[in-house]
C-alpha cells in the first residue's frame, strides 16, 4: 500500500506499512535487552576474580541478591511514574548511563558493604533502562493484533546478547582483568547506547505522523482522525483495588518463584544428575537459554494470532510440563530431553507474560503504573524461588521436592492467570466510556 498523507497525519494505510517506525523501535529495544539487559546475566563471568582478589567467600559475595531485589523493587515503583512525569526517553537515557556508572564506581572498592550499596543503584537504574521502559515503549507503538510479537522480538535480545558476550567477557577478564574489562563494558554501553537513544527512540507513534499504533483492533474514534489514539482501561486507583489485581500478582509471583528455582539451580542439578559431568551440565543449560530466543518469539506470535489468553494458556502449561519432566528426570535422564523441548516454550512464559497480561487485564490507559506496581511485588519471587531450592538441597541432598512444589505452583498459576483475565474482561465491558479512555 501507498502511503497516505492527509492533514500532516499518516492514516492506517501507512500503518499496515512494512516500514512503520515501530519496527525500529523494536530493533533498538532489542539491542538495550542485548547489551544493558544481559549485564546481570553475564555478572557471573567476574564472580571468581573479584572475590579471590578481595577475599570475598562466595556465599557473602552471592548476599549482593538481597540489596538487588530492594533497588529492583524501588525502581519498578517509581519507574512508571517518573516516565509519566519527565519521558520515557528521558528516563531511559538517564537510567542507561546510570548502568555504564556501574562499571567505573567499583574500581576502587575494598570493602563489601560498598558492593552492597552499589546492587542497590545497580538494580535501580538497570529495572528502570530495561524491563520497565522497553514495554512501555512497544506498548505505546503496538496495539493489541502486534504487541505479542512486538514485545517478544525485544525481549529475544537478552538470549542474543548473553551468548555474544559471555565468551568475549570472559576472554577479556581473564587476559586483561576485571578492571580493564569493567571499563570496556561501561565505555561500550555508553558509546552504543547513549546515541542509539538519543537519536533513534521516538516516544510515540503521533510523533511520527500515524493516527494509531500498528495492531489496533479497529480505528478508536474521533481522537484517531485528529492523529491521536485513545487507550482504554480501568483507571489504576480502580485497579489495584480490585481481587483481580491480587490474583495476576499472585499468579505471576508464582511464575517469578519457578523461574528464579530453576534458573539459579538448573546447573547444578544436571551436575548432580550427570555423575558430576559439569561440561554436560553446562552445555544442556546453554541449549535451554539459547531456546528461548526462539521461544519467545514463538509465543509472541501466537498471542496475536490466537489472543492473550489461549496463549499464555499454552506457555503456562508448557512450563508445567518443563518442570513435571526436571522432576522425573530424577528417574531417568532422558526426560531432560522433554525438559528441553517444553521450556523453549514455557520458559518465556517468565518474562513474556507480565508486559502482556498487564495490558490485556488492566488495558492501556495507566499501563506504565500498573506495570511498575506489579514487577515491584512480584521481584520478591525471585529470592523466594532461589532460596527456597537451595533450602531444599541443603535439607534433602537433593532438588526433586523443590522440582514437586515448584511444578505445583506452576499449575495452580494457570487458572489463575486465566480466571483474571476472564473477569477483568467483564469488568472492563461494564465501565463508563469516561472512566476507561484517555487521549494521548
Amino acid at each position: 500500500t501507498k502511503i497516505k498523507k492527509q492533514g500532516g497525519t499518516i492514516h492506517m494505510d501507512a500503518v499496515k506499512e512494512k516500514r512503520y517506525y515501530g519496527w525500529y523501535m523494536v530493533m533498538v529495544s532489542a539491542i538495550i535487552y542485548a547489551l544493558v539487559y544481559s549485564t546481570t546475566s553475564t555478572g557471573s563471568v567476574f564472580t571468581i576474580s573479584i572475590t579471590q582478589e578481595q577475599g570475598f567467600s562466595r556465599s557473602l559475595w552471592s548476599s549482593k541478591s538481597i540489596f538487588t531485589c530492594i533497588g529492583s523493587l524501588i525502581s519498578c515503583y517509581m519507574s512508571g511514574r517518573l516516565i509519566q512525569r519527565f519521558g520515557l526517553k528521558r528516563i531511559m537515557l538517564i537510567s542507561t548511563a546510570g548502568v555504564a556508572s556501574t562499571f567505573f564506581i567499583p574500581l576502587m572498592f575494598t570493602d563489601i558493604r560498598q558492593y552492597y550499596v552499589l546492587s542497590v543503584y545497580s538494580s535501580a537504574t538497570w529495572c528502570a533502562a530495561t524491563i520497565m521502559s522497553v514495554p512501555i515503549l512497544i506498548n505505546r507503538w503496538f496495539g493489541p493484533k502486534k504487541k505479542g510479537i512486538a514485545i517478544s522480538l525485544a525481549l529475544a535480545g537478552s538470549g542474543v546478547g548473553s551468548m555474544l558476550m559471555s565468551p568475549l567477557l570472559s576472554y577479556l577478564c581473564e587476559n586483561y582483568g576485571w578492571r580493564k574489562t569493567y571499563i570496556f563494558e561501561g565505555v561500550m554501553l555508553l558509546v552504543v547506547m547513549l546515541p542509539l537513544i538519543y537519536f533513534t527512540v521516538v516516544e510515540r507513534p503521533q510523533e511520527k505522523g500515524y493516527t494509531e499504533r500498528l495492531g489496533e483492533k479497529e480505528s478508536t474514534g474521533s481522537g484517531a482522525s485528529a492523529g491521536k489514539t485513545v487507550l482504554t482501561g480501568v483507571p489504576y486507583k480502580e485497579g489495584i483495588k480490585s481481587i483481580v489485581f491480587f490474583t495476576v500478582v499472585m499468579g505471576i509471583m508464582l511464575i517469578q518463584i519457578c523461574n528464579a528455582s530453576v534458573t539459579n539451580h538448573r546447573t547444578p542439578y544436571l551436575t548432580d544428575l550427570f555423575n558430576g559431568n559439569a561440561v554436560k551440565a553446562a552445555s544442556i543449560s546453554g541449549i535451554a537459554i539459547g531456546s528461548l530466543t526462539i521461544g519467545k518469539i514463538v509465543l509472541g506470535s501466537l498471542c496475536d494470532k490466537i489472543g492473550v489468553k489461549k496463549g499464555l494458556l499454552l506457555g503456562m502449561t508448557s512450563y508445567f510440563c518443563c518442570l513435571l519432566m526436571l522432576f522425573l528426570s530424577i528417574y531417568s535422564t532422558n526426560f531432560i530431553y522433554l525438559y528441553l523441548m517444553f521450556f523453549c516454550i514455557g520458559g518465556s512464559v517468565g518474562t513474556i507474560v507480565t508486559p502482556l497480561i498487564v495490558s490485556t487485564v488492566f488495558g492501556d490507559k495507566d499501563y506504565g503504573r500498573y506495570l511498575g506496581t506489579i514487577q515491584s511485588i512480584t521481584a520478591f519471587g525471585t529470592p523466594i524461588g532461589n532460596m527456597f531450592s537451595a533450602y531444599v538441597f541443603d535439607k534433602t541432598g537433593g532438588y526433586s521436592g523443590a522440582w514437586m512444589v515448584v511444578s505445583t505452583a506452576a499449575l495452580i498459576a494457570i487458572p489463575m492467570i486465566f480466571i483474571s483475565i476472564v473477569i477483568a474482561n467483564r469488568k472492563r465491558a461494564k465501565l463508563p466510556v469516561s472512566m476507561k479512555e484517555a487521549t494521548v
